[in-house]
């Protein structure tokens, strides 16, 4: 048993080296930091190293696995942001979700950051509400799966997003983009 928690601990431990190495590529897509190519590339390994470390966790005991697990789907969202950010087409709804969400993110950092003109990026987010409701219908309707959960808090998060430019920063803010303030500081 005693080998089981050594090695449940030695999981943990590379599921956590996975996940500090996700938000790092996260953190880098958000800047737009180097080639969007090899962060993607570099995800994609990730997320091959993080999908066989949580098939080696089903092997140790139940609150080990829960804890490495846990991780596991913070780190996914990371990794998943990362690739889809980089792509022009969604592939499915996943991918949909995630690459509108980080349009509306992108657009509250421009007003929080007084980046362009505020008429103008009013204009765009309001342009946006449409599309959040068309996502939202087609979570709605789609098939109960693990990532609807995520889906629904990446279209919340744009929600605010976009009440948040709509208002010209004069609404409650995002947990993400209330998190970059506090960055900021």
């Amino acid at each position: 048993m005693s080998q089981n928690n050594h090695s449940g601990e030695e999981l943990l431990e590379a599921v956590y080296k996975v996940k500090s190495e996700s938000v790092g590529l996260r953190k880098a897509q958000l800047k737009r930091e180097g080639l969007s190519e090899e962060r993607e590339e570099k995800a994609r390994q990730l997320n091959g190293q993080l999908a066989t470390l949580l098939q080696q966790a089903k092997s140790v005991p139940v609150e080990m696995r829960e804890e490495i697990e846990l991780v596991g789907e913070e780190t996914d969202r990371a990794l998943q942001y990362v690739i889809s950010s980089n792509r022009k087409q969604p592939l499915n709804l996943t991918e949909e979700v995630y690459g509108f969400s980080n349009e509306t993110f992108e657009l509250a950092k421009k007003v929080l950051s007084k980046t362009g003109d505020l008429t103008t990026l009013v204009g765009q987010a309001k342009q946006m509400r449409p599309r959040l409701n068309e996502l939202l219908a087609k979570v709605k309707a789609a098939s109960p799966t693990e990532s609807e959960k995520d889906w629904q808090r990446q279209l919340g998060e744009a929600s605010l997003d976009i009440l948040y430019a709509e208002h010209k920063g004069i609404a409650p803010l995002s947990l993400r983009l209330g998190r970059l303030l506090q960055e900021k500081k």
